[in-house]
């Protein structure tokens, strides 16, 4: 008879062998389960990056949100979608700074246009240029080559006062043509009308054996003050030519003296002042009837303010090459450029 330890081995064999047997019986025969209902409970499909199937197969779980993924872009394809959709911008390159040597004019002046160049003053020649503003400016230019000045034989105490040898100042030119002493008035266009009166009065000083400035213009009715700076009496001289309406005053200045003064009421073209202890020193002087003059500097320019709107005829004068005129409009925010270009008078400088 059989012990306790072989008989639970056989009941062993004996429930794995009807296991066994039972699942053959189902595999061959699986319509027997299609009567059997089983409850089931839909469950959503889960995010995965396995493909596990449909999600009825998969355990029950409760929902999760899936995690916001790291954007990430190659740089390849960044490159060729910007390019493609912003496509790079090329700056052009800035233009050149124009020269300040083509560009002299007055502060808060907008750099002027040439007009016009009349050919009826050839060689000499007026040229013209619009700028905003409310003035009259230009300059005045010698041409070719100025005449060769004079050498002034002085006295020995005149001569000890020269830094340089002293000469004639018919042509003061600088080096780029531009040219001094050149006396600009509006003669044509203005209303006739009392003007204000300039209250500065027009100093004229005897100095190193000279009359400074050598040069010059007033308005009528303004007053000219002659004064002697040297350490030797100095003499002034008004000559007036045929025709003045001035008279003829010569008067002496010693230099512990005051200064004299002079009011010269009518409107005259270069008025001559000379000495007669030095008969080299000369000075003129303009008188004119309105305030709307200028005399060039050392660097041939000239402005005139104050212009009401209207049309003009301008006149530069230079005492050795000559007139040029010229005919401008000025409106009420318009100024005019007037440059005026000037040839030496050979026959004139060897008077």
């Amino acid at each position: 008879m059989p012990n306790g330890g072989s008989r639970g081995t056989l009941a062993l064999f004996f429930v794995m062998g009807m296991a066994f047997m039972g699942i053959l019986f189902f595999m061959v025969f699986p319509d027997v389960l299609s009567p059997i209902a089983f409850h089931t409970v839909p469950v959503p499909a889960a995010p995965s990056v396995f493909n596990q199937g449909p999600a009825e197969e998969l355990p029950p779980a409760l929902p999760v949100e899936p995690p916001t993924p790291k954007a990430t872009t190659p740089k390849l394809a960044a490159a060729r979608t910007t390019e493609t959709i912003y496509p790079k911008r090329v700056q052009p390159e800035e233009p050149p700074m124009p020269s300040m040597e083509t560009n002299k004019i007055p502060v808060a002046v907008t750099p002027s246009i040439p007009v016009a160049i009349p050919t009826k003053l050839f060689p000499s020649a007026v040229v013209f240029r619009a700028s905003r503003g409310r003035l009259l400016f230009g300059r005045a230019s010698l041409l070719g080559t100025r005449p060769a000045e004079k050498l002034i034989p002085m006295d020995p105490t005149c001569r000890a006062m020269q830094a340089k040898p002293p000469t004639t100042r018919f042509y003061l030119v600088n080096d780029e043509g531009d040219l001094a002493d050149v006396v600009v008035v509006v003669t044509k266009g203005l209303p006739h009308q009392p003007w204000s009166l300039v209250q500065k009065p027009l100093l004229v000083t005897a100095r190193n054996c000279f009359f400074e400035p050598y040069i010059s213009a007033i308005q009528s009715g303004q007053t000219v003050t002659f004064q002697c700076v040297d350490s030797t009496l100095e003499n002034f001289h008004l000559t007036p030519g045929s025709g003045s309406r001035y008279r003829e005053a010569n008067f002496a200045l010693f230099p512990d003296r005051p200064p004299i003064s002079l009011t010269l009421d009518h409107a005259e073209e270069f008025l001559r002042i000379k000495s007669d202890l030095h008969p080299w020193m000369f000075a003129y002087i303009t008188i004119v009837d309105h305030p709307f003059f200028a005399v060039t500097g050392a660097d041939g320019r000239f402005q005139i303010e104050g212009l009401p709107s209207g049309k003009y005829t301008v006149t530069a004068t230079h005492r050795k090459a000559g007139a040029l005129k010229a005919d401008f409009v000025i409106g009420d925010d318009w100024s005019k450029e007037v440059d005026f270009k000037f040839v030496p008078n050979t026959e004139l400088a060897e008077k």
